[in-house]
């Protein structure tokens, strides 16, 4: 079964953003026409970097960071209990997977924060 994902609609206040950066974006390649969509493309992520360095941003990656150091913390843990002889009676797949998936979101986590 096929269910298509609609995106949400911008608001009001976003299509007026939008509009005032498309205009500011053509008026300032009218007066320099040397510069490239290339440029343009880079200026944009320049201003949506500098934008998003409030709590928000900040915010996702400190889930981001907790969560993964949680997964592999876990992981460990049961990893060193299991090999001790202890712990409970869980596969050392899992153990694995916990771990990889810790890994992999702290990864993800230090990407974000070298992007932003």
């Amino acid at each position: 079964m096929y269910v298509p994902v609609i995106p949400p609609s911008p608001s009001a206040e976003a299509k007026e953003l939008g509009g005032l950066i498309a205009q500011v974006v053509q008026d300032y390649r009218a007066a320099n026409p040397e510069m490239s969509s290339e440029d343009v493309r880079q200026a944009l992520t320049v201003a949506r970097e500098e934008v998003c360095t409030g709590s928000r941003c900040a915010t996702r990656l400190v889930a981001f960071l907790i969560a993964g150091l949680a997964a592999l913390a876990l992981g460990l843990l049961f990893f060193f209990k299991k090999s001790a002889g202890g712990g409970p009676p869980i596969g050392m797949a899992w153990v694995g997977i916990a771990a990889v998936a810790g890994l992999l979101v702290t990864t993800f986590a230090v990407f974000l924060a070298r992007r932003a």
